[in-house]
């Protein structure tokens, strides 16, 4: 009987081991490898790096604004950080660690119908999940669930539980793989396709206070940088971000500035061709053209 509880308790130093030494592996490769998302990206960057904006928010600001094109005609330098899926948690996040080491003059947050979601993302909070064990990163994850407790404690786990995001193969690809074509854009992707169905688009109406936006409002005072709300512009758009323009400083709504549908890849989301008339309007809205 001995000899199977030795048995037993070998097992299970080996197995938590295992799990940590895989733990401390694959985070130092998301620390140090191929940059493949924009919080690595972030992360990676020089020390005190300044630029003239950056621009924040969803798949709605990824496909929309140029920093090339607005470099070309502006010549302000400026970058993307916006990602897929990201709500206003993931915003507060990504806003924050850029600011630990770099400083940018003007923060630009694309905010529209999903303005009132402040829990994590089920897609977005991917890219935060390697970084968990970090407190100062689990901290702001920690309100949300036991679930984040169990990623932040317990070794290769969260690795486990997203094995299909961040597991072994994207592992590999990290240490193989040279970094995202999106840093030679400045954050931009181009999206492809055209709209095919010619629908209204009616969200809900807003009326809840998010407390991530309004934290952000007070830092961007705080630290003297200008911060700047706007909404992309939505395929036949039919409702009112009134509540917007109320409640946050600087807003401005582009929803209905574009109506063509062969500029549409879908309802709230721009085609490679109307990024670029869109990514015009935004320079003539909030920059000088330079001579």
């Amino acid at each position: 009987m001995k000899k199977f509880f030795r048995y037993i308790l070998w097992l299970v130093l080996l197995v938590f081991g295992s799990m940590y030494i895989l733990d401390i592996v694959y985070t130092y490769i998301y620390n140090h490898g191929s940059i493949s998302n924009k919080v690595i990206w972030i992360r990676q960057m020089k020390q005190n790096d300044t630029l003239d904006y950056a621009v924040f928010g969803s798949s709605r600001a990824v496909y929309h604004i140029n920093p090339i094109l607005i470099k070309e005609k502006t010549g302000k330098d400026g970058k993307n950080f916006g990602y897929n899926a990201s709500s206003s948690f993931e915003i507060y996040l990504t806003i924050n660690e850029y600011l630990k080491n770099n400083f940018t003059k003007k923060i630009f947050i694309q905010v529209d119908y999903k303005y009132y979601k402040s829990n994590p993302d089920g897609v977005g909070e991917i890219s935060w999940i390697p970084f968990i064990n970090e407190e100062n990163i689990y901290q702001y994850f920690k309100p949300f669930g036991n679930k984040y407790l169990f990623y932040n404690k317990i070794p290769f786990y969260r690795y486990q539980k997203f094995d299909s995001r961040l597991g072994i193969r994207y592992v590999f690809s990290n240490i193989i793989k040279g970094d995202n074509e999106f840093i030679n854009f400045k954050g931009y992707n181009n999206r492809f396709g055209v709209l095919k169905k010619d629908t209204v688009f009616s969200p809900k109406e807003i009326i809840t206070v998010n407390p991530y936006f309004e934290d952000l409002i007070t830092i961007c005072k705080t630290k003297d940088i200008e911060l700047i709300f706007f909404t992309s512009p939505i395929y036949r758009f039919n409702g009112s971000f009134k509540y917007l323009d109320e409640r946050l400083p600087n807003y401005y709504n582009f929803s209905n500035t574009i109506s063509e549908i062969s500029l549409f890849s879908d309802s709230t989301h721009l085609n490679s061709k109307g990024a670029e008339v869109f990514t015009n309007i935004f320079i003539e809205h909030y920059f000088k053209i330079t001579p």
